[in-house]
C-alpha cells in the first residue's frame, strides 16, 4: 500500500477514534486548516516530515502514521483458555490497581481481575523483558489526553525501569500512582509532563528524582 494512502488512513481512524476535527489536528500541530484538509485528498503528498510532526503533535508513537494498523489484533476476547489458539497467546494478569493520569491517586488495594489475552509474537516485537513482568492497568484522569483517555487499559512492563527520554511510564511517588510522560534533566532531575497541556510540567530536582519508583513502562493502550 502506498505510504502516503497508508498515513492517511492512519490519520483518519486515529481522529474518529479521539473525537477529533480537522481544526483540533490543525491547533496541536501548528499547521493550517486547509493544509491539513489538503492531506486527505488522494493526490497530495503526504510526506515523512508531515507524518512526524503530526505523530509528535498529536502523541502518537513514533512511526505510528506508517504502520499497518489493520494487522492482527495484539489482544484477544476470550471466556475460558480453550477458546484461544495454543501457543498463540499469553495471559497477562490485570490488576485493578488506578494509574493517576491527574495529580495522583493513592492506592489502597490491589484486586485481580480477569487477565488479557495478548499474542505472543506482538510481545515479542515489543522487547519485554519477560512475561511475569507485564501488567494490564487502568487509567484514571484526563491529565495524558489525547494519547490515555479516562479509564483506558495500559499494558506496562515492570522490568522496564530505565528512563528513555519522553517515553510514558506508571510511577509511584509516595503513595500515589501516576501515568506520565518523563524526560531526564542535565542535572540529573527528571521533567514529569502531562499530554493534556491544562496541567503543568514538572520539573524535580535530583534530590527529589530519588523519591520516584518507576513501575514500568508503557507498551499498549486501548479505550
Amino acid at each position: 500500500k502506498e505510504m502516503a494512502a497508508r498515513r492517511r488512513e492512519n490519520l483518519a481512524a486515529w481522529m474518529h477514534k479521539y473525537k477529533k476535527t480537522q481544526t483540533d489536528v490543525a491547533t496541536a500541530a501548528d499547521l493550517s486548516r486547509s493544509y491539513v484538509s489538503l492531506l486527505f485528498k488522494p493526490e497530495r503528498f503526504f510526506g515523512e516530515k508531515t507524518a512526524r510532526k503530526l505523530e509528535l503533535a498529536l502523541s502518537m508513537p513514533t512511526n505510528y502514521l506508517d504502520g499497518d494498523q489493520g494487522a492482527p489484533s495484539a489482544v484477544s476476547a476470550w471466556s475460558v483458555p480453550d477458546d484461544l489458539q495454543p501457543g498463540v497467546y499469553a495471559l497477562v494478569p490485570r490488576i485493578e490497581v488506578s494509574l493517576s493520569a491527574g495529580h495522583g491517586c493513592v492506592v489502597s488495594q490491589e484486586l485481580l481481575l480477569p487477565p488479557l489475552a495478548f499474542r505472543h509474537d506482538w510481545l515479542q516485537q515489543k522487547c519485554v523483558t519477560a512475561k511475569k513482568n507485564l501488567r494490564v492497568l487502568t487509567v484514571h484522569g484526563d491529565s495524558m489526553e489525547p494519547y490515555l483517555m479516562d479509564k483506558d487499559l495500559v499494558l506496562i512492563d515492570t522490568g522496564q525501569s530505565e528512563i528513555k527520554d519522553n517515553d510514558v511510564y506508571a510511577i509511584a511517588y509516595g503513595d500515589e500512582t501516576r501515568i506520565k510522560r518523563l524526560s531526564k534533566r542535565f542535572d540529573g532531575g527528571l521533567f514529569i509532563r502531562s499530554d493534556n497541556r491544562a496541567y503543568p510540567e514538572e520539573a524535580l530536582s535530583p534530590e527529589q528524582t530519588q523519591e520516584i519508583r518507576v513501575l514500568g513502562r508503557l507498551l499498549w493502550r486501548a479505550g
